[in-house]
Parts: structure tokens; sequence; C-alpha cells
């Protein structure tokens, strides 16, 4: 018929995820995996091969050029990994809370003042990826920490942990993409 017509394309592209580079549009995030024995926080080793049964942490590094607003934060797992939730009453007391810190020049006296105040709204920990929510995110850098175990034996590519603005989803930020061999 007559008039106008009017169309949209998208283009979806799935890369293999060795050849994820890191991302910045306005938030900048980053993930290590560490052996949460170790005492250094960002000095420990990376580590990138565990064996079934061990507890990984992971550091996610999210740094906020300027004040955010609704940042939502998803940090996806290794397929043969379980996170570990220390609110459920079956969790050793061992395991550290997860935790969202401000890395500031008084370390110390931000730690004595931590456990009262958190940055984030809340935070979820689903069967396959982490998941951080702050109404409000200050400009600064920031450091979460979480826990999972290794259960299932394989080499598994780790998808890259992404942050966005909810309601302006073009300011995000997306981090590289890794292995993990689980033995």
């Amino acid at each position: 018929g007559e008039g106008r017509l009017y169309y949209t394309a998208h283009l979806k592209v799935y890369l293999p995820v060795e050849e994820i580079e890191p991302l910045n549009r306005g938030i900048i995030v980053s993930r290590r995996y560490s052996d949460p024995a170790c005492t250094e926080g960002l000095k420990c080793p990376e580590v990138e091969r565990v064996s079934v049964g061990d507890i990984v942490q992971v550091h996610l590094t999210i740094v906020a050029p300027h004040d955010l607003y609704y940042v939502a934060v998803e940090d996806p797992l290794p397929a043969g990994a379980e996170p570990i939730d220390p609110s459920l009453a079956t969790t050793s007391l061992t395991v550290a809370e997860p935790g969202l810190y401000r890395d500031e020049d008084h370390p110390v006296l931000y730690r004595f003042y931590h456990w009262w105040w958190q940055w984030y709204s809340r935070s979820e920990m689903r069967d396959d990826k982490v998941v951080l929510f702050a109404d409000h995110l200050p400009a600064g850098t920031y450091e979460y920490t979480y826990t999972f175990r290794a259960t299932q034996p394989g080499e598994y590519q780790v998808i890259p942990t992404t942050a966005n603005e909810f309601y302006f989803p073009e300011v995000f930020g997306r981090g590289a993409g890794r292995s993990l061999v689980i033995e």
C-alpha cells in the first residue's frame, strides 16, 4: 500500500570469550580470582586453576568516574561453580560476607565504619551469576568481594562482568573474558 515504511535492524555478535576486551562507556569494571586464604587483598596472585571443592574469592573492581544512579553489576560464574551465600544456615562461618568496599586513603578507618554502611542497595546470588544493585554510587573506586566453590571439573570460559545504569543503559562497562580450569 501507500505510505512510509519504517524499520530497524539489530545485529548480535557472539565472540569467543578470550577475544572479549574490556570496554568503558562511563563505568570501569574488572574481575580477579584469588585464594581466600591470602590476606594481602589485591596483592594476592590471580588463580587460573583450582580443584573441585576449592573455594575461590572473587574481587570485582568498579570505578565510577562520576556519580552513578541505579547501577546493576552482573558477574557471571563459571559453569562448574556455585556461589557461597553466607546468609544461609548451611554455610560455614569461615566464609566471608560479601561486601562492597570503597577505596579510601585511610582503609583502616573505612573498614571500621563499614560494618554499618553499605554503598550498595542489595546483592543477589543466583545459580549462574552474582548481581549487585546500587541506587546511588558516588564517584570513586569500589571493590565487591564474594566467594564461590568449584563443583564440576572442566575448562570453563567465563563471560565478562558487566555494569550499567538501569535507566541509561548507554552508560556501561564490561570487563575482559577469561577462562578457569577446575581439576
